[in-house]
């Protein structure tokens, strides 16, 4: 009996010892290779008690709001336009027999530059991912993390962006508005639409129509400066000049404050009935406000275009006017009729009679400002011009043009007009040195083709239908198309830029030039220091794949088809960025992980 009890413990006990199957478990999930453009990626896992021929794969492409478009379930998958830069999660399930892991995951993204934006001294690169980075003079974060962000705006010394929660970072030169004080930070914790700068401040919208401001109080950050009024609710729009903003409601009122002598006063200069208001225009130092009954008020500097009457020759500016376009220190009203006004410093374009002048009672279609002087294209293409002598006023200064006939597009330096004619060729006028003379050596190259002409502070470039440029204006800063840079320009660019885009289009301030061919390399010239000159490091860099190019003041930065960026020109204004490499380098991130 004994021995029966015994041989039952003994069956029992082994029962015991026989363990149950255990699930699988993944360990590790990764992928091999690079989420570049073309290329095919491999999932590989580490896992324990499983078949690893039976573990299954999953890639589903993800929207930036996280849902997911797209899924395959293979252990491959292949990168193509329409899923480059998303997100992309990566997930597992290993078997044993009946049994299953857990799912894992894995959320990879390509991150890599699609924008920038740039301010006097630096650069804000932002990538798909929302995240942003910036370098150049006194523009770095030093506070919060730069992520989440949708667009990117600058004032001179500072960058401030809006967020995909409607809330708002700044960062950069704190007296610029690179930093935001409390009480205006309260009430950008939500609902911004759009932001708008003068040079030292920011003015942000929100979507209940209300307006919050930062940034030096003299040009536009408190809002009680100058004239100031009710900015709580209604706004519609906001212009702004250098140094103060307007706010266009919805009534047709406007509301104007920062600095009271620069348009930031309404009551400074002529001023007017501020009612039914259409369009405000800014010009350096006042603003002018074209009403829905074809007239026009303006204020600001007097003298400087904020007294309607100052430089004005007693011409009608109370009905018909259809559009005002400014330069530096004057304005001239485009009528219905084909006439044209003008008013603000007489000698730099503020009457119609200073330079050479010319008949503006009829048929005037398109004006074009230069920075002292203003220039009008005619219905029949012929031209006239009116302001500063030197600056282009005067058509006869420089090498002159014949302005008589075949005018289609007229284009402005600092001191001086190019003008293309419709038979491609190109005549100028101005200030020497700013390329108002055309020399004989490139007359002949300027006599057909030109498609385009692009200007900079001292110089012009013209690009011909055949892919050639051809510049002329001061060597030093850009108008020597035949000392560049990283290739030549005898064909196939497709694009020029010059350096220091203006924030206005009456002021070129650029020294130099950058000229994008098809190939996607680039070839710079112009000031050595501002631009002009490629550094040994960028020069392999930018020999192909380049498909956009920006500027500051005194620097370019070219953003390449993977993402990448280069830069080059001052180190004051950007053209340095090797300490912020890695961070500029498209590469791959993980997003999200199961494993952590």
């Amino acid at each position: 009996m004994s021995c029966i009890l015994s041989a039952c413990n003994e069956d029992s006990s082994t029962e015991d010892s026989i363990s149950e199957p255990q699930a699988p478990s993944i360990t590790s999930l990764t992928k091999v290779g690079e989420l570049t453009l073309g290329s095919i990626i491999k999932a590989e896992s580490i896992c324990e008690q499983c078949d690893p021929e039976h573990t299954t794969y999953q890639w589903t492409v993800l929207t930036d709001t996280g849902d997911p478009e797209s899924v395959l379930e293979s252990d491959e998958f292949l990168v193509t336009e329409e899923n480059y830069g998303l997100p992309v999660k990566l997930s597992a399930v290993a078997y044993n027999g009946e049994l299953q892991s857990e799912e894992v995951f894995t959320i990879y993204r390509r991150r890599f530059t699609e924008s920038i934006t740039s301010t006097m001294v630096g650069f804000a690169a932002l990538k798909n991912d929302g995240t942003a980075v910036s370098w150049g003079s006194g523009v770095f974060n030093k506070g919060e993390e730069l992520s989440h962000i949708t667009k990117i705006f600058a004032t001179d010394r500072a960058f401030a962006a809006i967020k995909t929660d409607g809330s708002v970072i700044a960062w950069g030169s704190e007296f610029y508005g690179g930093k935001i004080y409390y009480h205006a930070a309260q009430q950008l914790t939500s609902g911004v639409t759009d932001i708008f700068s003068t040079y030292g401040a920011f003015a942000a919208l929100k979507d209940d129509g209300s307006v919050v401001t930062w940034g030096e109080n003299r040009v536009g950050g408190n809002p009680n400066e100058g004239s100031s009024g009710d900015l709580s609710s209604m706004v519609n729009n906001i212009v702004s000049n250098r140094s103060a903003f307007v706010a266009i409601k919805e009534d047709g009122s406007v509301v104007a404050w920062g600095n009271p002598y620069y348009g930031g006063d309404v009551y400074e200069g002529s001023g007017g009935e501020l009612t039914d208001i259409q369009k405000v225009i800014p010009n350096s130092f006042s603003f002018a406000a074209l009403k829905g009954d074809g007239s026009v008020i303006a204020w600001g500097s007097e003298s400087l275009g904020g007294d309607t009457s100052f430089g004005n020759s007693n011409d009608d500016l109370t009905s018909g006017i259809i559009d005002v376009i400014p330069n530096d220190s004057a304005y001239a009203a485009l009528k219905k009729d084909g006439s044209v006004v003008a008013w603000g410093t007489r000698e730099t374009g503020g009457n119609t009679s200073s330079g050479s002048s010319g008949d503006l009672s009829s048929g005037v279609e398109n004006i074009i400002p230069g920075w002292n002087a203003f220039a009008a294209i005619k219905n029949d293409q012929s031209a006239v011009a009116w302001g500063l002598n030197d600056a282009g006023g005067d058509i006869n200064v420089g090498s002159g043009a014949n302005l008589s006939t075949g005018v289609i597009d007229i284009i402005a330096s600092t001191r001086a007009f190019a003008v293309l004619k419709s038979d491609g060729s190109v005549e100028a006028w101005g200030e020497a040195k700013y390329g108002g003379d055309i020399n004989n050596r490139i007359h002949g190259d300027l006599s057909s083709g030109v498609t385009v002409i692009i200007p900079a502070e001292r110089a012009f470039a013209a690009l011909k239908e055949d892919g050639s440029v051809v510049a002329w204006g001061d060597g030093r800063y850009g108008g020597d198309s035949v000392t560049t840079s990283g290739g030549d320009l005898d064909s196939d660019v497709v694009e020029v830029f010059s350096v220091g885009a203006p924030d206005v289009a009456y002021r070129s301030s650029g020294r130099a030039f950058a000229a994008l061919k098809k190939d996607g390399s680039v070839v710079s010239w112009g000031d050595s220091e501002l631009g002009g000159v490629l550094n040994n490091d960028s020069i392999d860099e930018l020999s192909s794949g380049v498909i956009r190019i920006y500027s500051s003041d005194s620097a370019f930065a070219a953003l390449k088809d993977n993402g990448d960026v280069v830069t080059w020109g001052s180190v004051h204004g950007g053209g340095e960025s090797d300490g912020l490499k890695d961070e500029l380098s498209p590469k791959d991130v993980i997003v999200e992980s199961s494993f952590d």
